[in-house]
């Protein structure tokens, strides 16, 4: 890792605010209420940073499109731009006036118009003869140029409540998910030599500090095992300190806890096992929020494709009015099944970005603990062998000593009995012959 890489690595790690920030993330609902707040804040910024987008585009699109041209020639300058404001506006006189919210709530809840809506808020209710059929017909031919243009089809999909309840949730994922990639990260960074995390080195280690025992050979020393413990402990309680995931050194720690107690290999490696299937069950169900929430956004569009139709269903008996209103009540059904359907498509973009950036991550945090699995396994189990091989000798010696303690014991005292013996029995002749 380059030097630049570090520094920004050691600044992000002891920063004051982002291990606040860390800390208080680390709580589930915490964690839950923040993805949330962000997912709104972000949908407001992605819907505003939009419309005043499509809103410049649809402007100079409607000033030099040259069929609006034409019309603009039949029509005075101050009636068509009284047509652009009720065209893209309605009766406000922009779009984030036309918002229900203003910048809280950056949206159109009816992007759409229909004729008769049009032709309503330009004319009234009241019909005109001659000027005012010409009018209705301009209205018609610039609403029909206009929906044609691909910053009003834009502009469709992506207003709506709908739409904005979608893109809380996927920017709540998306933050969820962006929470998940930096642990794995410094789960990552972990393992690296040299790691900014590992601060201190420890006597297994040759160059530079790691996570693992390093690249000297098998454990011959007690005392060696005891530092690496140590330093096991020292280093979770750093991770504790700069609020980062704690879980890998964990598991190390539970596998030198096992060969304290048994001094058994073969138990730390089953103890290494286990830890690592309880690992990544724990992390399963960390992801329960991000699966429900990549479920939750394809059924928020479903849901505004059945409000959607609902309400074409029950504007559906318009066409049975008046002969002069039955283009406009089938143009505005079929502009509330257009945007029904819309929901739909942006919900299911939506979810496949979701799903792809989730499966990355899930794929790029299976990486790394497998990775770390089997780096424990070859460069911490594997090297307490020699640990074991002194153990065992140890014990060995302990009872090779003990039966010859007890063999000298049986030796001394049968001499001792044989003494006593000897010394009875010149006691017993000297009495004989006095």
């Amino acid at each position: 890792m380059t030097p630049l890489a570090e520094a920004l690595d050691r600044w992000v790690v002891r920063f004051g605010p982002f291990r606040v920030a860390r800390r208080w993330l680390q709580r589930e609902f915490i964690a839950a209420l923040a993805a949330f707040v962000v997912g709104y804040g972000l949908a407001c910024l992605c819907l505003l940073s939009l419309n005043w987008v499509l809103d410049l585009t649809l402007q100079n699109s409607l000033k030099n499109k040259r069929a609006v041209q034409n019309l603009a020639a039949e029509m005075p300058s101050r009636e068509i731009q009284e047509l652009y404001r009720h065209l893209l506006y309605r009766r406000e006189s922009s779009w984030l006036a036309a918002s229900p919210g203003g910048p809280f709530l950056p949206f159109l809840p009816r992007p759409d118009i229909s004729q008769n809506e049009l032709r309503d808020s330009i004319l009234g209710s009241q019909q005109q003869s001659g000027r005012g059929a010409l009018e209705s017909r301009l209205i018609n031919a610039c609403l029909d140029k206009t929906r044609a243009l691909w910053s009003y089809r834009i502009r469709r999909y992506a207003n709506g409540w709908i739409q904005l309840f979608t893109l809380v949730f996927t920017f709540a994922g998306l933050f969820l998910v962006a929470r998940r990639t930096h642990h794995a990260y410094w789960d990552y960074r972990l393992m690296e030599p040299g790691s900014v995390l590992v601060s201190e080195k420890h006597a297994l280690v040759e160059d530079d500090a790691t996570l693992f025992i390093g690249k000297k050979g098998p454990v011959q020393h007690d005392d060696d095992f005891r530092t690496y413990v140590d330093f096991l402990n020292s280093l979770e309680e750093n991770l504790r300190e700069v609020a980062l995931p704690q879980g890998l050194v964990r598991v190390l720690q539970s596998t030198a806890r096992a060969y304290d107690t048994t001094e058994t290999v073969e138990e730390a490696r089953e103890r290494l096992d286990s830890g690592m299937e309880h690992l990544r069950a724990e992390r399963e169900s960390e992801g329960a929020l991000i699966r429900y929430l990549a479920w939750a956004v394809p059924s928020i569009g479903f849901i505004g494709t059945v409000i959607g139709i609902g309400n074409a269903l029950g504007d559906a008996h318009k066409v049975l009015g008046e002969p002069s209103q039955k283009q406009g009540a089938i143009q505005e059904i079929t502009a509330l099944l257009g945007t029904a359907f819309d929901t739909t498509l942006v919900a299911l973009i939506c979810s496949l970005v979701l799903m792809f950036c989730w499966h990355v991550v899930m794929r790029y945090e299976e990486r790394v603990v497998n990775l770390f699995h089997e780096h424990a396994r070859y460069e911490v189990v594997n090297k307490l062998s020699g640990l074991e091989l002194e153990a065992l000798f140890r014990k060995m010696l302990e009872g090779q000593t003990k039966e010859l303690v007890a063999l000298f014991e049986h030796y001394w005292k049968e001499q001792e009995k044989k003494k006593l013996q000897g010394r009875l029995e010149l006691l017993e002749g000297s009495q004989d012959r006095g």
